[in-house]
């Protein structure tokens, strides 16, 4: 279903100013279905590690303080979205490589 395969790469917290400054000036809105379609797994393993979804909780499509968005993260295509005013930002995998940071 997913053609490609997307990790978690960062949040601002832990990345830099000017990279996330030009990513939010790359930024074009998109839709969560968007979203997922692109992410698919890496979205909703994140969500989970952000306390979404389970029995009886908030799930991650339906928290209307969250938004969805494409642009580029150090000149690479990325997805993030925006949760606490945080941006969480995921890049595509690259010869199978993953990092956290």
């Amino acid at each position: 279903m997913f053609r490609e395969r997307w990790h978690f790469e960062t949040d601002c917290i832990h990345s830099d100013g000017p990279s996330i400054n030009a990513l939010l000036e790359s930024a074009t809105d998109i839709s969560y279905a968007t979203a997922y379609k692109i992410l698919g797994p890496a979205l909703t393993q994140r969500a989970a590690e952000l306390g979404y979804g389970g029995r009886g909780n908030l799930k991650l499509k339906d928290d209307w303080h969250v938004s969805f968005h494409r642009g580029f993260y150090r000149g690479r295509p990325a997805v993030f979205f925006r949760w606490s005013a945080i941006e969480q930002i995921f890049l595509r995998d690259r010869d199978g490589a993953r990092r956290r940071g």
